[in-house]
């Protein structure tokens, strides 16, 4: 995996990154970097707010959680539970978009794929 992800200049005129507020945008980029060879990372709010954002008192869990419900139903990231475990993953041909991995390279996720957005 790598020590980053890519963040184009494009996301300043996406709409759906526009019709987000400040916190909620905030969270979505900051999420980003996190993200393993095939845009995956646990989908738990609290292993998120541990691992993304440590230091940061004004975004709790709950704050998290309500943004994630967010990013999926406008379609920024899958979430869902699989055999016991939130899931979070960046659509695929999104995350492709902007992170040029080849497949020889990728390392392999410890999660499973999330192959549909409810």
């Amino acid at each position: 995996m790598a020590r980053g992800r890519m963040i184009d200049n494009c996301i300043s005129i996406s709409e759906k990154i526009n019709d987000l507020t400040v916190k909620e945008a905030f969270i979505y980029t900051w999420i980003i970097p996190h993200l393993d060879d095939w845009g995956r990372i646990s989908g738990s709010p609290r292993t998120l707010k541990a691992l993304v954002f440590p230091m940061k008192k004004e975004i709790s869990i709950n704050c998290i959680e309500s943004a994630l419900r967010k990013f999926n139903i406008i379609g920024l990231f899958q979430w869902d539970e699989i055999d016991g475990e939130l899931i979070l993953q960046q659509p695929f041909k999104e995350f492709n978009n902007h992170q040029h991995i080849s497949d020889n390279k990728r390392t392999k996720s410890k999660y499973p794929e999330v192959l549909s957005i409810p």
